[in-house]
């Protein structure tokens, strides 16, 4: 994680937005001066992303907005498949059900042992299987229908032990460089195109448009 040092903090904490003004304000009165610390991912990327938005837009992208754009971008990120997190599991024999991990947001593959389950819709399983949910064997795939919230049924119930592997998305606590740029894109997008002083549809739209060529290219 990057070190920031406590003048650095000061010296922008002026440009920054609240929230994160007041992460580098709590930073620099905790430590001493010339002291290193460092920030939590989180604040890193959205600090990062916050200088690009403001260069690419000459200094247009508003500071008390940009929080409420960058949480929302950070949940639409999560559905798409430009990242893709794997979770392992021990799953027992007769597990009737799994819960997504913490952070999860969208089951993209899940394998159990070195089989790929499918997903099957709950319709399907009670039109072809009335009684799906006695049924034990080797699973074949898996219903998120009719489940928990954060939970989702192999099918059948595995009738000896093994091991889950979930292919998945998440909410993320930080972001790589490289998605910073489409982020960045994707905020002033937001940004040109709310009622303020700046408002440009046209801009917008050509944010919009270098955000979705960008994360097309990385996304599967």
């Amino acid at each position: 994680m990057p070190d920031v040092s406590v003048f650095d903090a000061v010296t922008v904490s002026e440009s920054v937005t609240p929230r994160m003004h007041l992460v580098l304000l709590v930073v620099s009165d905790s430590v001493g001066v010339g002291e290193f610390v460092q920030l939590d991912a989180f604040s890193i990327s959205e600090l990062r992303i916050f200088s690009l938005a403001s260069s690419l837009s000459i200094g247009e992208i508003d500071s008390h907005t940009f929080d409420t754009f960058f949480d929302a971008v950070m949940r639409d990120l999560a559905w798409t498949t430009a990242l893709i997190e794997i979770s392992t599991e021990s799953i027992s024999s007769g597990q009737t059900s799994v819960t997504l991990p913490t952070l999860a947001m969208k089951i993209v593959a899940v394998f159990f042992e070195d089989r790929q389950l499918d997903p099957i819709s709950l319709r399907s399983l009670e039109s072809f299987d009335p009684q799906w949910r006695d049924r034990r064997g080797e699973p074949v795939g898996y219903v998120t229908e009719g489940e928990g919230t954060r939970t989702y049924r192999l099918y059948p119930v595995p009738d000896y032990p093994g091991t889950l592997t979930l292919f998945h998305t998440q909410l993320q606590v930080a972001v790589p460089q490289w998605l910073e740029l489409p982020l960045a894109y994707e905020i002033l997008s937001r940004e040109f195109s709310r009622e303020s002083n700046h408002r440009d549809d046209t801009m917008a739209q050509m944010c919009e448009q270098m955000s979705t060529l960008l994360l097309s290219m990385v996304q599967l």
